[in-house]
Order: C-alpha cells, then structure tokens, then sequence
C-alpha cells in the first residue's frame, strides 16, 4: 500500500543532488517485536508532521521469547509484520522475513532505521539498501553487554560488518553505546546517541510530599524475573537489611522463572514485606511507583534499562548496576541515586542500607531524579530523530557523543 503524505513543510530540506524535501520525511523503521514502549516513540513520530512513518516489525508478541507477557494490540496504520519465522540459536533468535524488498519498494523512504543486526533480514536489509543507496541508520544498544563464546565473538562481529562500514549513520541507544560504536566506526560516521524514550505523564503526575523525611524506604522493582537482572541478588540483599530495619519494604512487578525460587527465598517472618505484584501492563505501573520511593535495577547487564525512565519521571532515588546503560545517563551518583558494581551484592547491600538508614535523603534524591526526566518524553524523541534524519540527508558531519561521565562505586557513608 502506497503512503499518504501529510501536508507540506515550510522549511526546505535538500541533499547533496538537490533534491526537495518540503514534504514530510519518509522514515521507515525496522523493528523486532511491537514492545510498548517501542509503541510510544513511534505514536509520537506519526503525530509530528514532519514525518511520514512506517513500522515492520519482523515477529508478533506471541512468537516472542519466553519472558515477554504483553498483551497482542491491533496494530496502527503505519505498522505491519512482515511474513516469515525465526531459527532459535541458544538465546538468539535469528528472523527470515519474505516480502522485505517488496515493502521497503512500495515504501519509497528517505531514511531507513535497521533495529538490529543478528538477524538474516536485518542483514539482508542493511546490504541491499546500501546497494541501492537509500540513507540507512542503526540503532541499538551497546555492542558486546552479553559476554559470549569464541565462536559467538567472532558471529557478532561479522554481523556488525555492515553496521560499522555501511551504515550512513548510528543512532546509539545511550552515551555509553555512543562511545562503543565511535569505536568500531569507520572516521566521520554520525553517531548520535538516542535513547529509548515512552509515555511518563502518569509518573510526572505522582505527587511527592517534601515532609515524609521519617518515611522509611520503601524499595521497587519492575521487569523480567531472570538471572540476567539480578534480581536474586535484590532480594538477599533485602533479607540481609530487613533484619536490622524492622520497616522497610520491597515490592517486585514482573514475572519470570525465578520468581518461584526467589519467593521461597525470602525468611517466613518477613513475607508480610514483600511484595510480588506478578505482571502488568505498562497503564497498571504508575500506582506501584507511587507507593514506593526507591527504585533499584541490578541487572547484570543491561544495554539501557528503559524502567530508568519510568523512575526518574516518578521522582524516585535510583540504585542501579553501573551495566544499565541508563544510570550513566540518568542517575548522578550520590545526588538522585547510587551507582553500584554490577554482581557486587555487598555494594548493592550497602546502597539500599544507605537509604534505609538515612531516609531523610530519599526526598531530595527523587527531586534531583525528576529534573533528568524533563527530555524523556516520546515526543522530544521524535524531534530528536528528526533532526538525526536531517544531517543524515544532508550530509552534514554530526560530532560523536563522548563517553558517559565516568561512574564512582563509592557509597555515601560508608
């Protein structure tokens, strides 16, 4: 089906051979799966009139790895699924989608965005539109979080081939992926860093009083119940401190094969403090980021950590790994959150006894938390990835992102 374009822009847009873009941009995005947070971003770009969007994605949420529970929605106008199926690898799944020359024909886009780089039909794509010389992007996050074998090393980097030599920019999900990708670049490519963005009015909107300092910390959770969010490293930690402070409590939204194994896990004389509140889509969170006031992520690695978002918006103190590509970017240590190594379940113990023994600071920490909040919305990231798509047309050099500022382990008062 062809695409129907929005009315006219008033500034003019050209590339290297003159061409006109008074007109919305054509962006095409090539995505996994319909994540609803992906959802959010991609809502904003249709309702910007400078854009004319479509979305393929390569799977339906029910063909999707096990741990993802949200619920199948019709999908917009701007989206499809492509037709095909995915080969599981171990924990890779590698996509074979038909049809992708067809689409991306009848799509007629300035700009394409490749989310991925693993899959068969994302190496087709990213090939086959330099061939063709459409302006293409990745995106993604940094390369490399999750340690493989000999042979998987040498698979990634193969499969990065494209995204280092052929892309016409990078769009990095974060500092520290930006710093990554400069890395494995050839000079010169544009490299901007682009974080995930979704909806945060509901958490902007929690209200936080300013004289709960003898309020005691009440800890959060919210994702994946696996081993690579450490969220068995969470709950020892808690039944350590829960000994010696009598009110704290801890409250887990997600679901997952440890979530039995973890239950158990917790001492019968202090169930009653903890909380499994099991799935929920993203409209039922808001309340559980209201009642808690801490927010803790100790995932083991994590290329953003997009529940990062949801906590400074809530204006919540965050303890998270330094492997959540998000706490480089949003959580200034000792001043909205405390930073910990990733694994060290001593430091974690020790960022959440901080809290629990000075609760005066937990106030002023989600205050600071909520100032990083303000450029988070999907809408300021669909200004971003226009003005990312403008330099790309154009031709312009885009100075790459410095790394992350560097993260301290150190926890105050200890």
């Amino acid at each position: 089906m062809k695409m129907t374009l929005r009315k006219p822009l008033t500034r003019e847009l050209h590339d290297d051979a003159g061409k006109d873009f008074r007109r919305p941009l054509r962006v095409t995005f090539l995505a996994v799966i319909p994540s609803p947070y992906m959802v959010d971003l991609f809502e904003a770009i249709d309702q910007d009139p400078r854009f004319c969007l479509r979305v393929h994605y390569l799977e339906k949420p029910a063909m999707a790895a096990p741990g993802v529970y949200w619920k199948e929605k019709p999908l917009p106008p701007y989206a499809s699924v492509l037709p095909g199926g995915k080969l599981v690898c171990g924990r890779t799944r590698i996509h074979v989608n038909s049809g992708l020359l067809r689409t991306l024909d009848q799509d007629a886009p300035d700009v394409v965005v490749v989310m991925g780089y693993f899959s068969l039909t994302h190496q087709f794509a990213m090939y086959w539109l330099w061939l063709k010389r459409i302006p293409w992007v990745f995106w993604g996050e940094v390369p490399g979080m999750e340690q493989r074998g000999a042979v998987g090393t040498l698979l990634r980097w193969l499969a990065l081939r494209p995204v280092a030599c052929l892309a016409d920019g990078i769009a990095a999900i974060g500092s520290r992926a930006a710093a990554a990708y400069v890395r494995i670049t050839n000079r010169g490519r544009p490299v901007w860093s682009i974080p995930y963005y979704c909806q945060t009015q509901a958490l902007l909107n929690i209200r936080r009083s300013p004289d709960a300092v003898d309020d005691v910390a009440h800890f959060l959770f919210c994702g994946q119940i696996v081993p690579r969010k450490g969220v068995d490293l969470l709950v020892k930690s808690f039944c350590r401190l829960a000994r010696e402070h009598d009110a704290i409590r801890l409250t887990v939204v997600g679901d997952g094969p440890l979530r039995e194994p973890l239950t158990a896990l917790v001492p019968e004389a202090i169930r009653h403090r903890v909380t499994w509140a099991g799935f929920k889509e993203v409209e039922e969170l808001p309340p559980f980021f209201a009642v808690a006031n801490i927010f803790v992520l100790p995932s083991l690695h994590d290329g953003w950590g997009l529940v990062i978002n949801q906590a400074v918006s809530a204006g919540m103190a965050v303890i998270a790994s330094d492997a959540v590509g998000a706490a480089v970017d949003l959580v200034e240590h000792g001043v909205s959150g405390l930073i910990f190594p990733a694994r060290a379940e001593s430091a974690l113990t020790a960022a959440m006894g901080y809290f629990a023994e000075h609760p005066e600071v937990i106030y002023p920490f989600g205050q600071k938390s909520r100032e990083r909040a303000r450029p988070l919305s999907p809408r300021s990231g669909a200004d971003r990835w226009y003005r990312f798509s403008q330099k790309i047309l154009n031709k312009q050099k885009v100075p790459a992102l410095s790394a992350g500022r560097s993260v301290q382990h150190h926890v105050p008062g200890t």
